[in-house]
């Protein structure tokens, strides 16, 4: 009986796990970063930035179903992060035209996506979750920046997310992202102060089912 039962489980387990890989789905997205650096990992309103830099933005993706409303969504590849100047009158300011700092990162993100409808052809997402990135390299007005300035190059973040996706057929989906993503680690120092990457992002995406 035991053996029974143990085979009837492990048959059961087998098309479970047959059926969520069949929904598997994997692609790519690809959009615009607009990032700063500042002055607290924390929700600060002392914190000083940086004004914005617009810089790109792509990876690969694949999406995991859990259940009809809740997916965990995995990104790998490149971020384009950084800052131009402080604001006029920082004390942290250069003062010096077109100042700006490019840092270019490769970056996972793991984000558990809830999907507000089921069974639609349209449906509206939130998720969230950690993200890890490796600082590939830092320039300031296109020179590379002395490691005695760097602080990590390891940078761990959180990430708040909305969009759209739609089932355009059984295996074509596209998306519309939007995502905030606030890093923890410190990136660069600046007259005493450790700065830390900030960065709101829209995105364009594209999966495809794996059946």
């Amino acid at each position: 009986m035991k053996k029974i039962y143990f085979l009837f489980v492990l048959c059961v387990s087998s098309q479970i796990t047959a059926i969520e890989a069949q929904n598997l789905e994997i692609g790519g997205k690809v959009g615009l970063g607009f990032v700063n650096l500042k002055t607290s990992s924390y929700f600060d309103d002392n914190a000083e930035a940086t004004e914005r830099l617009t810089r790109l933005q792509a990876s690969i993706v694949a999406e995991y179903p859990l259940s009809k409303r809740f997916a965990m969504d995995l990104s790998l590849g490149y971020a384009g992060k950084g800052g131009g100047d402080f604001e006029e009158g920082d004390e942290l300011r250069f003062g010096i035209p077109d100042y700006n700092r490019k840092l270019e990162y490769i970056g996972l993100a793991t984000l558990l996506r809830f999907y507000i409808l089921k069974d639609r052809q349209v449906l509206p997402f939130v998720q969230i979750g950690p993200g890890f990135s490796y600082l590939l390299s830092a320039k300031a007005l296109g020179n590379k920046i002395d490691d005695e300035f760097l602080r990590s190059k390891f940078d761990i973040s959180s990430n708040v997310g909305v969009g759209i996706k739609c089932k355009v057929n059984t295996k074509l989906r596209l998306e519309l992202l939007g995502n905030w993503e606030r890093g923890w680690s410190k990136t660069i120092r600046q007259g005493g102060e450790s700065l830390f990457n900030e960065a709101f992002a829209i995105a364009l995406g594209c999966k495809f089912a794996i059946r």
